[in-house]
């Protein structure tokens, strides 16, 4: 039986390097060379690769091979789509009183990771635990997506300043628009999203 430490310290370190396109979309997952890589032996991180394939961020390919999922522009603008649709919902159900959001996203070092914790926090504060629940897969599925947004100035510290005033405006319809802006400009720009992470250099190394 595999041992707890060893299969956290496994899961943890394959879904970091997921989360931050370690490997091209649609890439095939080799169990031995990663075996090695983590110094860990196949049965943890096989079980480590079908807990991610639970959390739509590893699919099984061929002969129960592991993969990551593949990436193409519709597939984004449907991930942005649902993001935009959950944190809507969230909204909705929120009183018109200032949300007092923490202060702490707007600092630069922040904003690679600003819109998954911004938009948990608003789901949170809906108090709907299944919401929450689909904010957090989503965040997960759209996290390099977001990295790359910062590579190509899609996201910027105007955004998020713009985007959290208006969200701490307290009135419903400049909270909803201002959800809708953010996301528009991302819906326009995911073919450039998704071309630049199928180039992005590292994944010629790997």
């Amino acid at each position: 039986m595999n041992s707890a430490p060893t299969f956290d310290r496994v899961y943890t370190r394959i879904r970091s390097r997921i989360l931050t396109g370690w490997w091209r979309p649609s890439a095939r997952i080799d169990l031995t060379l990663l075996a090695d890589d983590l110094n860990a032996s196949i049965t943890p991180i096989r079980d480590a690769l079908y807990r991610l394939v639970g959390e739509r961020l590893v699919v099984l390919g061929v002969s129960e091979g592991f993969a990551v999922p593949s990436l193409t522009e519709p597939d984004l603008h449907d991930r942005y789509r649902w993001n935009e649709m959950l944190i809507l919902l969230a909204l909705g159900s929120l009183t018109k009183s200032p949300l007092g959001l923490p202060v702490f996203l707007l600092e630069p070092e922040n904003l690679e990771t600003h819109p998954a914790r911004l938009f948990q926090e608003i789901a949170k504060r809906a108090g709907q635990s299944e919401l929450v629940a689909a904010v957090n897969i989503v965040s997960d599925r759209l996290a390099y997506a977001r990295i790359v947004e910062l590579k190509l100035g899609i996201a910027t510290l105007g955004e998020t300043t713009d985007l959290l005033q208006a969200l701490d405006d307290g009135a419903p319809g400049v909270r909803r628009a201002a959800i809708t802006r953010y996301h528009r400009r991302r819906l326009q720009q995911c073919g450039r999203i998704v071309n630049a992470i199928h180039r992005d250099p590292r994944h010629d190394y790997m």
